[in-house]
């Protein structure tokens, strides 16, 4: 049975908002393939909303928790807005690998207002569905773009001198957005691959108070691994230097 989304349109005047019916749909993801399981479990999300915007990005991170009982895979569908152009990282998930992710990429045409995705796993036995929000917002990101690419590449030597275990960072074809829309004084950006989420952080400011950080999160995995700052340590130098993933601030 396919699930209706809901886009939450403007309201004028006295009148409230009403949710509106969208009629473009995407159902994506696969129905009981691979090795299909029994068993109960739960379905959660690390955090259940984002803003975005026109031509932005965004990323969801869930995971499936299983019960005792719980043997074999789980598969996953989403219901979705085709304009948010929404993606299960993972379609199948199990004990062993129980992380998946949900990344949108809002396409130009996009109402602004609130969108919903609902995300459905089940197995032989069991299914459970949670609903993700997305609020896209009127932003142009692309103003300081390549900007965060010069800032990001202060980082791929030190990246790769320090932890050559994780590969190279030079050559990535990255998909990169705006991670919180409207925030100015400092900027925060997500470069996203088949491998890497990575978000960027810089202060808009004069040197030498133009510190920067990042935080490296592997794909398919709930937690980041690796967070470093770089700052001016003297007034003329800077350094980067590894901090615990904590001190990087996320808000989604």
């Amino acid at each position: 049975m396919v699930i209706a989304i809901f886009l939450m349109a403007g309201c004028s005047g006295d009148n409230p908002a009403q949710p509106q019916m969208v009629d473009e749909e995407k159902v994506s993801g696969e129905l009981l393939g691979g090795n299909p399981g029994h068993g109960s479990f739960t379905l959660e999300a690390k955090f259940s909303h984002i803003d975005s915007y026109p031509k932005g990005g965004g990323i969801f991170i869930l995971k499936v928790v299983p019960g005792e009982d719980m043997v074999g895979d789980v598969s996953l569908t989403l219901n979705a807005n085709t304009r948010l152009n929404a993606e299960l990282y993972r379609t199948v998930v199990n004990a062993g690998t129980p992380i998946t992710e949900v990344s949108v990429g809002p396409s130009n045409s996009i109402p602004i207002g609130y969108h919903y995705i609902e995300v459905t796993a089940s197995n032989m036995e069991h299914s459970e569905t949670i609903t993700l929000e997305v609020e896209v917002v009127n932003w142009d990101g692309t103003g300081s773009m390549g900007y965060a690419r010069e800032k990001l590449d202060e980082f791929v030597v030190w990246l790769e001198g320090n932890y050559p275990e994780l590969g190279t960072f030079s050559d990535r074809q990255w998909s990169v957005y705006g991670t919180y829309p409207g925030i100015l004084v400092v900027m925060h950006y997500t470069f996203l691959d088949i491998d890497w989420e990575l978000r960027l952080c810089y202060h808009v400011m004069i040197p030498p108070y133009d510190w920067s950080k990042i935080l490296l999160r592997p794909r398919g995995e709930w937690d980041p691994t690796l967070a470093a700052k770089r700052e001016c340590v003297d007034g003329v130098n800077y350094e980067i230097f590894e901090i615990p993933v904590e001190d990087y601030g996320v808000l989604y």
